[in-house]
């Protein structure tokens, strides 16, 4: 019977080496295939798009692909594990395709998100289908771009929906193809709007503003928003192709989010490295790679994978099975877990002090590096983005909640300040801001909304992320956009306070703020023990509930 069962299980073994080279094979001829046919964009950009894309034939490009591939089969490297896990050769990671069958098998479905930070472009493409991810994203590394996935797969038709329901894009859509047809009246439009600005600015220097009957004359000439949509599907017939382009177009923008998440492999990581040049330089990041290799390791939980990114580590907790979502609830669920395991994590890495290189962003459809790309941060010493760490180790969900520490998210790194504005019944509060002592009000009507300035004034955290735009953490972006976007005229500030970053994109802005609007206003506790900074907890401002109560002023309407 033991002999039985040993036979049984050599028999499965070779049928698993087997299939594993018939695949290579396979792989081998479809890249083979790609010469002499183009790449099916799925239908995320326009006919142009697709035609400029366009790789096949005898092409130099496509050749410079095929000559990349060798060069990276030639380099691959076993991987030397420090804690004596044995990966046979026919298991270790060799490829872009080997990484993303690692954690998505082809009995899952969605969507892999290919992101590119030139393009700021998504390419979803279907996960069974990672022969063709792989050969996307060997192009544009050749293309020496940044190539990013979300960790989480994708419904490539609801994200696409969702971005292109949303007002703003709508907004542009149609002021795009009006322009395009009814150049004319767009022209028209332009003249007259300047000559409205012009007035009203010559008006304000005088100290006067312009009368309602002057306004409503010039208001009148101004087409709506409705009127030019209205006019546009009149010649719609005529114009399909063109109205296709753009739609395509602005789709091809998408990126996904946690609300169009179909599933995740598991629990991923995000460690910066004290750097100069990649990231914000902080006194409680760890200060070279191997003491932060040395902490993960140390880990109660250990790896699957590890991944140097060219400015620090992403790490893989890999679950025994793919988690798929049937709800908003269930993703919220997982998101929590990955939220209280990251920041056990952190609260680990205190220890250590390097807290602030744990970054604390938890969204379902985060942006990762992929492993056998480049980091082009720096373009004259472009890094490898390469797999350091491998392992058998998978995890259920008990695994990961054992792990949680209890309360931790309610813990403090730092001791808060005592609360002072604690009496509902107080109407006031002062605070000197500067030279100047502001009266706040610290119980606002529901239909008053805070003053921005006066925020950015009062808060160390907001005037640091906007004084600061490319040294501030993607978290911190997020905190700062959804306190902003409740203040009056929050969605132009939002713009306002982004465009100073040196990769500002007003479509990813504009998708942001709608996929964040429903949230309230960032909390002090979640700046200071969450996002680490600390400087809130130094000053007055720390000592209220969110920035958000720093912009009502009393009298201010």
């Amino acid at each position: 019977m033991v002999r039985l069962t040993q036979l049984k299980f050599f028999k499965n073994q070779a049928i698993i080496k087997r299939d594993k080279k018939d695949r290579e094979h396979k792989r081998g001829e479809l890249k083979l295939k790609e010469k002499e046919k183009v790449l099916d964009y799925s239908g995320s950009f326009g006919e142009e798009e697709h035609k400029k894309n366009d790789y096949s034939g005898e092409s130099s490009q496509n050749k410079e692909l095929l000559e990349y591939k060798v060069v990276n089969k030639e380099n691959f490297k076993s991987v030397g594990n420090d804690d004596n896990t044995i990966i046979e050769e026919e298991n270790q990671i060799k490829s872009v395709y080997d990484f993303f069958e690692l954690l998505y098998p082809d009995n899952v479905k969605g969507e892999i998100g290919i992101w590119d930070i030139k393009s700021k472009k998504t390419l979803f493409i279907d996960v069974r289908d990672k022969e063709k991810v792989e050969i996307y994203v060997d192009k544009l590394v050749n293309e020496e771009k940044d190539v990013y996935f979300n960790v989480s797969l994708q419904n490539k038709n609801l994200a696409i929906k969702k971005r292109m329901n949303s007002k703003q894009i709508k907004r542009k859509l149609i002021e795009s193809i009006f322009k395009k047809i009814f150049f004319d009246e767009y022209k028209k439009e332009k003249f007259l709007m300047f000559d409205y600005e012009e007035e009203k600015e010559l008006l304000n220097e005088k100290g006067k503003k312009m009368t309602r009957e002057k306004e409503f004359e010039y208001q009148k000439n101004f087409l709506s928003l409705e009127e030019k949509s209205n006019m546009i599907q009149k010649v719609g017939k005529r114009n399909k192709d063109l109205i296709k382009k753009h739609y395509d177009e602005q789709a091809s923008y998408t990126r996904g989010s946690s609300y169009t998440t179909e599933s995740s492999f598991g629990i991923w990581l995000d460690i910066d490295i004290d750097i100069k040049g990649h990231h914000k330089q902080n006194s409680n990041q760890f200060s070279n790679f191997k003491d932060a290799y040395t902490f993960i390791m140390e880990l109660d939980i250990k790896p699957t994978l590890i991944i140097k990114s060219g400015g620090g580590y992403h790490i893989y907790y890999v679950l025994e099975k793919v988690v798929t979502y049937k709800s908003d609830e269930e993703r919220k669920n997982f998101e929590d877990l990955v939220k209280k395991v990251v920041l056990s994590i952190r609260k680990n890495a205190e220890k250590n002090n390097g807290e602030g290189s744990i970054d604390t962003t938890f969204d379902l459809a985060r942006l990762l590096r992929i492993p056998f790309t480049k980091n082009f941060k720096d373009s004259n010493n472009p890094k490898n983005v390469e797999i350091v760490y491998q392992s058998n180790k998978r995890y259920t969900i008990s695994e990961f909640k054992d792990f949680i520490i209890d309360d931790i998210d309610k813990t403090v790194s730092k001791p808060r300040k005592e609360i002072k504005v604690t009496n509902k019944e107080k109407k006031s509060f002062k605070m000197k801001i500067g030279n100047e002592i502001i009266e706040y009000i610290s119980n606002p009507s529901k239909d008053t909304l805070a003053n921005a300035e006066l925020m950015y004034k009062g808060c160390a955290f907001i005037k640091h992320c906007v004084d600061n735009p490319n040294d501030i953490s993607y978290g911190e972006w997020l905190a700062m956009l959804q306190t902003v976007i409740v203040c009056e005229n929050g969605e132009d500030y939002a713009h306002k306070w982004s465009e100073g970053y040196s990769d500002y994109d007003e479509y990813e802005t504009d998708m942001m703020v709608d996929s964040i609007s429903h949230l309230k206003p960032v909390t002090h506790d979640r700046i200071i023990n969450e996002l680490g900074f600390n400087e809130c907890s130094d000053s007055k401002c720390g000592e209220f509930h969110s920035p958000i109560a720093l912009g009502y002023k009393k009298n201010h309407k």
